[in-house]
């Protein structure tokens, strides 16, 4: 018996070995180990572990980006603004950040170097990150994008914003950015927080070279396929990146399109209103609002088109300039047989960036003219 408990015990073991060599041996080769640190400040949203390198790797790119002292895929930037230097701050998720292409092909620099060509003094910051929706950009603006004092704020919309809004400051299971109380007014759950800057351990963990690249690979797809199955937000936010829209849940009160729960409709239509009254009325800054492109290698279906219709006609009604970059993409892509993201990837390639730093500068050139026409926060 003792015999057989060992055999089995050393079987057991040799399987588990072979597993884990296959896993170290086989599994890099097919997705590479990225090393994206983020880090909670207290007081604002999450962002990239700041002021270090970090590595965005799929299997069809692999990035190396510096994190600047904000923890954003950007360069440093001085909080004043340089005389005659028009200055534009972007906000968005995953999309504006970016991580997917080099820095030097990200939209800010395009725009940027485009306008250098033509003589013109522009200056664009980033501040987005993945999983971002509209109540981590105000949140976002209040806290330090405001102090930048922006010519103009651009804000991107991507679908799953409306799910992400009620993300939890502290991941899924803590309170969201912002609540509404019970008047229905927005209230921010970050107001009165400490800022809790990296730690010394934080940044060692995140420089410390992994000793089974294969299992931290293999741990993240475990990571990933779990948050794909869970409930409803998550599977939501991806369906309505594809250009589909889960079925509504029975019974629910419909103040927007179909497949939105209700919470997340009237949260978005708070944080839109009060994104136009903090940044147009308040500040008297100049706005732009883009709506994310979907997959221009397929159709929407027309749950996706009335929620983005939907989304446009929110924006509108309170006087803000709204650009869709869908229709233009998918027809330029069908115009010039390539596409504005990645095959396996809706986030935007080289492509895709250019093609946004185009429209945004061909939006925003009059401004960089001397201001002889203004965009307007009137559609």
């Amino acid at each position: 018996m003792a015999r057989k408990l060992i055999f089995y015990g050393v079987m057991l073991a040799m399987t588990g070995l072979t597993i884990l060599a296959g896993i170290e041996l086989i599994l890099p080769h097919f997705e590479r180990d990225q090393r994206l640190t983020h880090h909670r400040w207290g007081n604002r949203p999450h962002t990239l572990l700041p002021g270090v390198s970090h590595r965005s790797a799929k299997s069809y790119y692999d990035v190396i980006l510096h994190a600047n002292r904000l923890g954003f895929n950007d360069v440093d930037h001085d909080l004043a603004k340089t005389p005659g230097r028009f200055r534009m701050l972007l906000l968005g998720d995953s999309f504006v950040e970016g991580v997917q292409v080099a820095p030097e092909r990200h939209m800010a620099r395009l725009l940027e170097a485009t306008a250098a060509r033509e003589g013109r003094a522009l200056e664009v910051l980033v501040m987005a990150t993945s999983g971002w929706g509209q109540s981590h950009e105000l949140a976002t603006y209040e806290r330090i994008g405001r102090g930048f004092d922006p010519d103009l704020v651009v804000a991107f919309f991507c679908p799953n914003d409306l799910w992400n809004n009620l993300v939890g400051v502290e991941g899924d299971e803590g309170p969201p950015v912002y609540s509404l109380d019970a008047a229905g007014n927005l209230v921010s759950n970050l107001d009165g927080k400490a800022e809790t800057p990296p730690t010394r351990a934080q940044y060692e963990k995140h420089l410390r070279q992994p000793r089974f690249p294969g299992l931290r690979v293999a741990r993240r797809l475990v990571r990933e396929s779990y948050r794909i199955l869970r409930g409803e937000g998550e599977g939501a936010a991806r369906a309505a990146a594809l250009g589909e829209l889960p079925k509504a849940v029975r019974g629910e009160p419909r103040r927007g399109p179909r497949g939105v729960p209700a919470d997340k409709q009237v949260m978005f239509e708070k944080l839109v209103r009060e994104m136009k009254q903090r940044i147009v009325d308040r500040d008297g800054r100049r706005m732009l609002i883009v709506l994310v492109n979907g997959d221009a290698r397929h159709e929407p279906n027309r749950a996706y088109r009335r929620m983005m219709s939907w989304v446009a006609d929110t924006f509108a009604r309170e006087g803000l300039e709204v650009i869709d970059l869908d229709a233009p993409f998918r027809e330029r892509a069908r115009r010039e047989e390539r596409y504005p993201a990645w095959e396996n990837d809706l986030h935007w390639n080289e492509t895709g960036h250019a093609w946004v730093a185009e429209t945004l500068y061909a939006r925003s050139q009059p401004l960089l003219e001397g201001g002889r026409a203004q965009v307007s926060s009137r559609p």
